[in-house]
């Protein structure tokens, strides 16, 4: 298994994604992380997952994945970008509504 399956699943979680089907994106981010924490994808993978987990209706684990987001790869854009998206998840728990696309 190589980057090539892993960047595979990354997409695959985006198709599944635009498709609402956001239980199945986040096992295909899931698996596109966890085949290898280390490369380029994983923080985008790990990101999406987050965000998944938010549009699954579950923003508290959303919330948590992106804090782990921000620690893991703290010197990237996306630990910015998963900053940004985690105040945003915070205004929408507090009853305010926001609207988070991220990034690809």
């Amino acid at each position: 298994i190589g980057p090539l399956t892993q960047r595979a699943h990354l997409l695959l979680g985006h198709a599944y994604m635009d498709s609402a089907e956001f239980r199945l994106a986040a096992r295909a981010y899931l698996e596109a992380y966890s085949m290898d924490e280390s490369n380029e994808v994983a923080p985008s993978a790990l990101y999406h997952l987050a965000l998944s987990f938010h549009r699954m209706g579950n923003a508290q684990e959303g919330c948590l994945t992106l804090s782990e987001v921000q620690f893991r790869y703290a010197q990237t854009e996306v630990a910015d970008d998963a900053k940004l998206a985690e105040a945003e998840l915070a205004v929408i728990q507090q009853g305010s509504v926001v609207l988070w696309a991220g990034r690809r």
